[in-house]
């Protein structure tokens, strides 16, 4: 895809530290900032491009240690190589996904600016310059019919909950009772964060069944392939693999996975080019989303989903969890994200 010869003057990285506007919750605890580096590339015209390392170990990368060391020892080897040997040697890197992240991403960002198109041509020439996005709406809890009767107020037809955080009986008034007030053709995108066993699992399924869901993220706590099917088989509507996607990878079943769909991160794939591998050998529905990226990380997830896009919510609306950024990312508006114009 990327043969450019021009070669590349100067490669930098950038380490940035920005607050989070309230903390994530992880299965480790709270996160209260998001720390990465961005990377910068300018070839020999003057062309510049820029990627995103964005490490979070709970997510599924590698560490903030383990990414500094791969970066670190690549980007003092850049100069000199050209755009399409880089873009190759690529291929050989080692697994170190948040930090080939970048440096694909850098890449590829300079390889589109040098042919004046947008990433998401480059990645495939038919992508559309918009793509849908979903609103995150929290847990279910306390608010939540408020929550989603401001989102859909807002234009978004698709409300992401959070599962399996509260008592499950309550969960379920909460969640009928926000469902209760949509209107005709929104829908819920359920995450339960793999907090359920097999049992558990099949009950919620059950009690869904007169609900308008569009999909369930990660129902299990042990993503047992055979559990995962035969969940799948109880229910019309999309389960889906996220936090548990790279085990299957690992696993060598990314051409038989148990579920109808698949939630893409590009900084834990390893980047743009592991996504559409990923993506054309699954053979499922694909979403595409962030793990609190910057701005730089958003843009290639927006160009990322244009490229891949089937017509189903992204969960590109991540901005508002960082309280501080560099520069501006993709513009959300009545629940569709603008790509490129």
């Amino acid at each position: 895809m990327i043969d450019d010869p021009v070669r590349i003057r100067s490669a930098r990285i950038e380490p940035y530290e920005f607050r989070l506007a309230r903390p994530w919750r992880t299965a480790r605890g709270q996160i209260h900032q998001r720390r990465g580096w961005f990377l910068r590339l300018e070839d020999a015209d003057g062309v510049r491009g820029v990627g995103e390392c964005a490490p979070m170990p709970e997510a599924g990368t590698e560490t903030m240690q383990q990414a500094a060391v791969n970066l670190r020892d690549r980007v003092d080897r850049l100069a000199g190589l050209t755009l399409g040997q880089l873009w190759d040697d690529l291929e050989s890197e080692p697994p170190s996904p948040a930090a080939r992240c970048g440096l694909e991403c850098a890449v590829v960002d300079l390889a589109a600016r040098r042919r004046g198109i947008a990433v998401a041509r480059l990645l495939n020439p038919a992508a559309g310059a918009t793509v849908k996005v979903n609103a995150s709406i929290g847990v279910a809890g306390p608010g939540l019919a408020d929550r989603a009767r401001d989102a859909v107020a807002r234009g978004f037809d698709v409300l992401k909950i959070k599962l399996g955080v509260g008592e499950p009986d309550r969960e379920r008034v909460w969640l009928r009772e926000a469902a209760s007030g949509l209107p005709s053709g929104v829908q819920l995108r359920l995450d339960a964060n793999g907090a359920w066993d097999s049992a558990t699992a099949e009950d919620w399924l059950d009690s869904l069944s007169d609900l308008p869901i569009e999909s369930l993220e990660e129902p299990l706590a042990d993503a047992d392939p055979r559990c995962l099917e035969a969940l799948q088989r109880r229910v019309s509507w999309p389960l889906a693999l996220d936090e548990s996607l790279p085990g299957f990878i690992t696993a060598g079943l990314t051409a038989d996975l148990p579920v109808l769909r698949v939630v893409i991160k590009p900084m834990v794939l390893g980047g743009i080019r592991p996504a559409m591998r990923l993506a054309a050998e699954a053979d499922r529905q694909v979403v595409v989303t962030t793990i609190l990226d910057a701005a730089p990380g958003r843009w290639v997830a927006a160009h990322l989903a244009a490229a891949l896009d089937q017509g189903h919510a992204h969960g590109l609306d991540t901005a508002s969890w960082l309280a501080e950024d560099i520069g501006t990312g993709p513009e959300i508006r009545s629940g569709r994200c603008r790509v490129f114009d």
